[in-house]
């Protein structure tokens, strides 16, 4: 007994850690054999995942979530076997293992910290969380701005504190500055437009479920988050976000909500054209808006280059590439075709399964809206559904944790309340 306890805090703590390293530094690491490489995260996960396995042995036993504990379990699965499918076939050698190896600590650290978790523990760990974003969020707004002001010459290169980190990133694609767009601490103006967007989902659930008007002031900062990083796909969804969520929120709330985003975005505006000009930061949205999403650079390129060259690859691959899909085709830029490409239709099938599964238990937000963790997962699902077409969000740990993390908190409320 006394054994279980001290892992169990032990744990707790490294969770904690291990949530921190994934906001600040992610991108940052040791490279290793090939393309694989040993992140600061790694150093919280591996320990997790060791004593994860450990108590679970000990105790022989986990808590019954029904949705973490069924579909969500299967997706892991695959995730965690395709890769070694690669080395029984030949596709793969052991980079296959640092392929499985990367998505179980990417997956089970959280996920085995669920099982071993009584109900209970999930509202200390959301009281760590609401504190963690709450600084977090302000914090990378301001260096977001300082990185804006930086590229347009207002401030010297000296203010980039990440510059300093720069060759200990791992990531081909990390940038210091990510030309005019705000990237914060993560490793590219997607980084942080995926944790604004989460930010912005968890504080607008508690907003739904708790009514507390710092968490709809936070729901405000993270959109400003959003827009600094100019990411469309990101902003597009964080509206479809907004819009469902309004209709949950108190009715007095609904006018005051709208007023308030009104006027923020018209000083928001004024202060941009000012200080940067509205063209230079907010181009990208013209002439989406203007050509539409054929005429549009970026996606066009995925639509006539990228995405038919994978398709032309991926002949040569009955099965997919069973490993990560990248490391065989290369540049896919599609969370849909990624998983087609892996595993063809049969991964894809249980990714649909996967989310039309957490979509459906999120809807019990319908029935009732205190237990607000299921809007969480719903707007998880929504940005996934979305940003899947041009993105991978599937594969950040980020996306990962609070998508189990909001399961937990919505099984776990219901948990509580069926006992009483």
């Amino acid at each position: 007994m006394l054994l279980r306890l001290k892992l169990i805090d032990l744990i707790n703590f490294l969770i904690l850690a291990y949530l921190l390293s994934l906001i600040f530094l992610y991108p940052y690491g040791v490279p290793l054999i090939g393309s694989n490489n040993l992140r600061v995260s790694d150093l919280f996960a591996f320990p997790i995942l060791g004593l994860g396995a450990i108590l679970l042995i000990h105790k022989n036993q986990v808590y019954h979530y029904p949705v973490l504990n069924s579909f969500v379990l299967v997706f892991i699965l695959f995730e965690l076997l395709y890769p070694i499918l690669g080395l029984f076939v030949g596709y793969e050698g052991l980079g296959a293992v640092g392929n499985t190896l990367r998505m179980a600590l990417i997956w089970l650290p959280f996920y085995f910290y669920i099982l071993l978790s009584e109900p209970s523990k999930v509202l200390n760990l959301d009281s760590f969380i609401n504190k963690v974003l709450r600084y977090s969020i302000v914090l990378n707004i301001i260096y977001g701005i300082i990185q804006i002001a930086v590229r347009v010459r207002m401030l010297p290169y000296s203010f980039l504190v990440t510059k300093h980190l720069e060759p200990f990133a791992v990531d081909s694609h990390f940038r210091v500055v990510d030309g005019i767009r705000a990237s914060g601490f993560f490793v590219n103006t997607t980084g942080l437009s995926v944790f604004a967007i989460l930010c912005m989902s968890y504080f607008l659930a508690r907003y739904i479920g708790k009514k507390s008007t710092m968490d709809a002031v936070f729901v405000l900062l993270s959109f400003l988050a959003l827009i600094l990083t100019t990411s469309r796909a990101g902003v597009l969804t964080a509206l479809i976000i907004l819009g469902v969520g309004w209709f949950f929120i108190p009715n007095k709330g609904k006018l005051v909500s709208v007023l308030i985003f009104l006027l923020a975005g018209l000083i928001g505006y004024f202060v941009i054209d000012y200080y940067v000009g509205t063209d230079i930061l907010f181009g990208r949205f013209s002439r989406l808006l203007e050509g539409g999403a054929t005429a549009d650079r970026s996606f066009s390129h995925r639509t006539e280059r990228i995405w038919p060259k994978v398709f032309q690859a991926l002949e040569s691959f009955e099965f997919g590439t069973l490993v990560n899909a990248v490391n065989k085709v290369g540049l896919v830029d599609s969370g849909y075709l990624t998983y087609y490409a892996q595993g063809k239709w049969p991964f894809i099938v249980i990714l649909i399964l996967f989310l039309l599964g957490t979509l459906i238990k999120s809807l019990n937000i319908l029935a009732d809206r205190s237990n607000w963790a299921n809007f969480l997962v719903l707007s998880v699902v929504i940005y996934l559904s979305f940003t899947l077409v041009v993105l991978n969000p599937m594969r950040s740990p980020f996306v990962i944790f609070f998508l189990l993390f909001g399961l937990w908190m919505a099984e776990s409320h219901q948990a509580r309340h069926a006992k009483n």
